[in-house]
């Protein structure tokens, strides 16, 4: 049988002989004995109770591994080199330079490898004189790769430190204005106020903490100032309040810009969330009516209801929380599949149950009823 009936892509007349290449490493030549290489796919098999047949998770090509024996002769009438221990030196140094370097395998060509620890053995005879036996384990190298949609440490702490130095800014600038407070700059206070509640919403990473951060920041009360029997007292209680107000409606309103985007995990969620946001304006709304602020009652009382249609219409499309309990500690994994058919949403139950170790879940906690 012909090379061109094993390889129909080649052409007439090239041997096996032809095309194989002169073996290097690095630039340092080697003769060549044989090899071996190893391929396949990444897989990760899962097991479950009660089924014969495994789940096999596919993640990816395999790292090629090639080995290769090979030799080093003084003088080799194929590839020259010289001096076998000079050769030898250079192979060595060629193993141990840092970084991926490049093999010319005889038939698969040109490669990008490096050698692992251990990775080179040189054998040595005091019959074979000028020859050296080579023993080479290459592994495939790549260049370093980073996910776009997950970012390092060094890139979290620049943002971090961009996100402090926006609030801190808008808080200085916010405490400046206040220093300066009088008729003709009252005007201006309040949009300093909002610019603090924007810089903490831009540094949030996700809309629930933004939901906890100005719920909290919705029930300030400022420093109760003692009122004495003049009228610069009782200007300072009157001050005081009304500055109160301002900063905790400015927090009432990014709070309700942040359950405007918050996408509740159940119906349950979404309740407890509903409860403690419209608490937080109640106590708002009565402040403002107490005060006889009946233009911040009416657009707290409008705000209250947006909020109430907005969590509620989003709950209505979440499965609410059901309580399950199991006769055994279980992992996430068989669990999910048996709640849901479904491996894939092991996470989720890992996050309602929050276990101390996913392959011991609790016997008994809440799910998403589907």
């Amino acid at each position: 049988m012909g090379a061109h009936r094993i390889f129909p892509g080649r052409s007439h007349g090239v041997s096996w002989w032809d095309e194989l290449q002169q073996a290097s490493f690095r630039g340092v030549p080697f003769g060549v004995l044989g090899g071996e290489g190893r391929f396949g796919r990444r897989v990760v098999s899962h097991a479950y109770p009660f089924r014969d047949v495994p789940y096999i998770e596919d993640l990816g090509r395999s790292t090629r591994r090639i080995m290769l024996a090979g030799f080093l002769i003084e003088d080799s009438l194929v590839y020259g080199g010289g001096s076998v221990i000079a050769q030898r030196e250079q192979m060595i140094a060629a193993a141990e330079t840092a970084g991926p370097g490049t093999l010319i395998h005889p038939s698969l060509g040109p490669l990008t490898v490096s050698i692992p620890d251990g990775g080179l053995g040189i054998i040595e005879r005091w019959d074979e004189g000028r020859y050296f036996e080579l023993n080479f384990t290459f592994i495939e190298a790549g260049m370093a790769h980073t996910s776009a949609s997950t970012p390092t440490i060094a890139t979290l702490m620049a943002l971090g430190a961009e996100d402090r130095a926006r609030v801190a800014t808008a808080c200085a600038a916010m405490a400046k204005a206040a220093s300066r407070l009088d008729a003709a700059t009252v005007a201006s206070f309040p949009s300093t106020a909002q610019a603090v509640t924007v810089a903490l919403s831009g540094a949030m990473s996700h809309p629930g903490d933004a939901v906890r951060l100005f719920e909290l920041l919705g029930a300030y009360q400022p420093s109760t100032i003692v009122a004495g029997t003049g009228q610069t007292p009782s200007a300072q209680v009157i001050a005081e309040a009304a500055t109160g107000a301002l900063l905790r409606r400015a927090a009432i309103g990014a709070l309700a810009r942040a359950v405007a985007v918050y996408v509740p995990t159940s119906y349950d969620d979404a309740a407890n969330v509903r409860a403690a946001v419209t608490a937080c304006i109640d106590n708002e709304i009565l402040v403002a009516g107490d005060a006889g602020d009946d233009g911040s009652y009416a657009a707290l009382r409008a705000l209250r209801q947006g909020v109430v249609s907005t969590l509620s219409a989003v709950g209505a499309t979440r499965a609410p929380l059901q309580t399950v309990t199991f006769h055994a500690p279980l992992p996430a994994l068989v669990l999910a599949q048996r709640l849901y058919q479904d491996a894939s949403r092991a996470d989720q139950l890992v996050s309602e149950a929050d276990p101390i170790h996913p392959a011991f879940m609790p016997r008994k906690f809440r799910v998403l009823a589907s």
